[in-house]
């Protein structure tokens, strides 16, 4: 091999060595296709639709308007938010969901423009409170708009991005807002960026991935990519992010508004929210039985099987994390206790296909499962932090009065809120109410008349103290009780 061939050689080799990461890199900003993790999917390709049936699509506020800013490249159309001091706000909202309360490891991801930043924080009066930092996204953590559950802002008098969870104490102060920023002037106006944050609650990192488009559209050509900044910071283990029943915004902190202190005034695109260790599972409920017949009217024990696969172990999974039910989240497993107070795991091979499988037991009258119910879910976690998720098709027989009515809450303990789930095998008059441990009348969250089925509603206790509650359903010829605890 001549001297001048082995040159191009390793050129070429050099080349492709320099090219690997960025490929790499780049194959994390757009377009998304939806995966079983995905909990918010935003194209704004001629629509508004969320791609995610997790979760609802968003609701148009002001003049929103879907425009293409480059219309040969593979993003279509983006959206676009004008908004101006003291006129009205542009922005959209996507109705709340328990899939949207982040608490565990997710990653979220958007393009965004920034057009104006409005006043900064030098510039502005002290007397207005007119600072700017316009919201990519933003789900409050609490009912008065001030703390987050998380959020994607920009600031203009540092120019940083940033991303935040409050703690269950979040009222205390920005000292206890986990958060990661990229470098001071690292984001400039009329420019595209990319930003990733992922969380992680088993290693206890947030992590941050930010990119500059270098034309002006959305790109996921490598060569068009300028890695900002890659950084990641630290949380407490005992870091609880704050959730509230507020709306997931999109451009807009609605508390200030009139483009002081949260409007978006340019462009976002590719907004995708996941679960990130999210991921399908194999079960079979009543192993063995081909058809999974289950009585919901029965008092007895439901088995269920985690199945192991080729490229999963159901042995990893942590069983007390798993629970199940007619959308996953009604009942924990029912297990006796080995003499080490630790539940027994029931491990064997379901199939006989020489893999170990997991095999659980759920009492059958707390699953939700009724008469119209065709599947039943299965969710929970690996030992190292990755999440499940599990259908099966069900059978349900003997169960002809539709049962009787059944409630239970999770997650308990809580912090700071609980969702009561109940099921009603007819329509009747119901009321749920929250009472202290002293019998004390706390709140009513429900009292109407309501349809056969099931039926759930969200209880926020964050202005309450910790210690046990009470809560009472009562419907025509029933009265059940249950106790939760609040832990903060």
């Amino acid at each position: 091999m001549s001297s001048s061939t082995s040159r191009v050689v390793m050129s070429s080799l050099l080349i492709g060595l320099l090219l690997l990461p960025v490929m790499a890199i780049s194959q994390d900003v757009g377009p998304y296709n939806k995966k079983s993790s995905t909990v918010l999917l935003l194209h704004f390709n001629g629509d508004y639709e969320n791609e995610s049936d997790l979760t609802a699509d968003p609701e148009k506020h002001g003049n929103p308007q879907l425009v293409d800013v480059n219309p040969n490249d593979d993003f279509g159309k983006q959206l676009k938010l004008v908004n101006e001091y003291q006129k009205p706000t542009s922005y959209l909202s996507i109705a709340d969901d328990p899939d949207l309360d982040l608490t565990n490891s997710w990653k979220m991801s958007a393009w965004f423009y920034i057009d104006d930043y409005g006043k900064s924080y030098e510039e502005a009066n002290a007397n207005t409170n007119c600072a700017r930092y316009p919201r990519i996204l933003f789900k409050p953590g609490d009912r008065f708009f001030a703390w987050r559950n998380y959020n994607i802002t920009a600031f203009k008098s540092r120019s940083w991005l940033n991303e935040g969870q409050v703690l269950m104490t979040g009222y205390a102060g920005y000292g206890g807002l986990p958060s990661v920023t990229s470098p001071n002037n690292s984001i400039n106006k009329d420019k595209w960026y990319h930003v990733t944050f992922i969380r992680n609650h088993k290693t206890n990192k947030l992590h941050q991935i930010l990119y500059k488009s270098k034309v002006e559209s959305p790109t996921n050509n490598p060569a068009n990519l300028e890695l900002v900044s890659k950084k990641s910071t630290s949380f407490s283990k005992d870091h609880t992010p704050l959730t509230n029943s507020q709306n997931v915004y999109i451009g807009t902190n609605p508390r200030y508004g009139k483009f002081c202190g949260g409007d978006l005034n340019g462009y976002v695109d590719e907004i995708r929210i996941s679960n990130t260790l999210r991921r399908k599972v194999a079960i079979d409920v009543k192993p063995g039985s081909e058809k999974n017949p289950t009585n919901p009217s029965s008092n007895g024990v439901t088995p269920v099987a985690i199945l192991s696969e080729k490229d999963f172990d159901a042995t990893t999974v942590d069983h007390t994390t798993v629970r199940f039910g007619d959308t996953g989240k009604e009942t924990k497993e029912f297990h006796s206790k080995g003499k080490n107070g630790e539940l027994i795991r029931h491990e064997e091979d379901v199939n006989n296909d020489g893999m170990t499988d997991l095999v659980f037991h759920f009492r059958t009258s707390e699953t939700g499962i009724t008469s119209e119910t065709k599947q039943v879910q299965l969710t929970g976690e690996t030992f190292n932090g990755q999440a499940i998720y599990g259908v099966d098709n069900v059978k349900v027989v003997g169960n002809k009065s539709g049962g009787s009515v059944q409630a239970s809450n999770h997650p308990n303990p809580f912090n700071p809120a609980t969702r009561i789930q109940y099921h009603l095998p007819k329509e009747t008059d119901v009321k749920i109410s929250i009472y202290n441990i002293k019998g004390q009348l706390i709140k009513t969250l429900v009292n109407k008349h309501q349809s056969a089925g099931n039926h759930s509603v969200r209880w926020n206790a964050s202005q309450m103290a910790s210690g046990i509650y009470i809560y009472k359903l009562k419907t025509r010829g029933t009265v059940k009780t249950k106790k939760m605890m609040l832990l903060k």
